[in-house]
């Protein structure tokens, strides 16, 4: 990925996890590497989202680039309604904790839907300190029509504010299972002008 490219070049690694991009022009460049299950091996998990640094290419230059790769880890459990029936066809994501200079704020990671048991599997996951959340998809809820409630998003162990979630920390290759937890149903109103 470059300034000086128009799209990413994509190529393959070969047996011996080698790979190779040629007629590169001059330039400043990063190479990023994806594998399904596994993650860029860092260091520090804080950092586990930055991009990779650069590196120059000069003229007929060469440049090697190691990209170290580790097992990702995943969380998996069941959404429940508030009756106890399973949640089904809801968004549950991992998401991480940031900031910027309004504050507090959280971004997803990752992103998966409930099964027809309440079940799902956030995989691919770099290690570090993860919220879960769960809600309905909101382009489905609109289309279903006025109710006088829905499910509301909520955040593992079964809250709706952000300050009572409990986070859920992964480390290489972890599985992490029964992050179980019930969506609580709220009132909703119309508002049309």
């Amino acid at each position: 990925e470059s300034a000086v490219l128009r799209a990413p070049l994509i190529a393959a690694t070969d047996t011996d996890g080698r790979f190779q991009f040629s007629g590169l022009a001059a330039g400043r460049y990063r190479v990023k590497g994806e594998k399904p299950g596994f993650v860029a091996a860092v260091a520090d998990p804080r950092r586990a989202f930055e991009p990779s640094p650069e590196f120059d290419v000069t003229t007929n230059g060469r440049s090697v680039q190691a990209l170290p790769m580790q097992p990702a880890g995943a969380i998996e459990g069941r959404i429940l309604s508030d009756s106890g029936d399973p949640a089904v066809n809801m968004v549950v994501s991992a998401v991480r904790l940031g900031y910027d200079a309004t504050g507090r704020k959280v971004a997803a990671v990752r992103q998966v839907r409930t099964d027809d048991r309440g079940r799902y599997r956030v995989h691919t996951l770099p290690p570090g300190e993860y919220l879960v959340d769960a809600a309905p998809d909101p382009l489905a809820a609109m289309s279903t029509g006025p109710t006088p409630t829905v499910l509301a998003r909520n955040y593992f162990p079964g809250t709706a504010r952000l300050e009572e979630a409990r986070a859920v920390p992964i480390v290489v290759r972890q599985n992490v299972t029964d992050i179980d937890f019930a969506l609580t149903r709220v009132p909703v109103i119309s508002i049309r002008g």
